[in-house]
């Protein structure tokens, strides 16, 4: 049954920019020390863990998901907060997601990854 899933930002101030997950998916696979694969596989110790944990609360709830905090180093996406969460949305079919950057990045992350997408609904 799908889920549409509903999200919130933790800082006012940030900008919200939506985008493709295949694209953003294709750029952060690149991104070794950050990126989470299919099934939480992860670089540190605890990447399972907190993968397995998000899916928990997330089918125990009806709650808003915290969009994730990601910039640009080098080119490529990294997080300060939200990559497990994406991770485990993206291996449950998500196909769009609003992210939360500096603003000054906002425009590189629309050319770069954005969608025409507004909703993000797990099959």
């Amino acid at each position: 049954m799908p889920r549409e899933v509903h999200w919130v930002a933790r800082h006012d101030g940030d900008a919200v920019v939506w985008v493709d997950m295949a694209k953003f998916e294709q750029a952060w696979s690149g991104v070794a020390a950050q990126y989470v694969g299919k099934g939480g596989r992860g670089p540190t110790s605890d990447s399972f863990s907190k993968y397995r944990k998000f899916g928990q609360w997330f089918a125990a709830t009806a709650r808003p998901v915290e969009m994730a905090e990601v910039f640009l180093n080098g080119g490529f996406p990294e997080f300060s907060n939200g990559r497990h969460r994406v991770a485990w949305l993206r291996d449950h079919g998500l196909r769009a997601f609003p992210l939360a950057t500096n603003p000054d990045l906002a425009a590189e992350f629309t050319e770069r990854f954005g969608t025409a997408i507004r909703s993000s609904v797990l099959l």
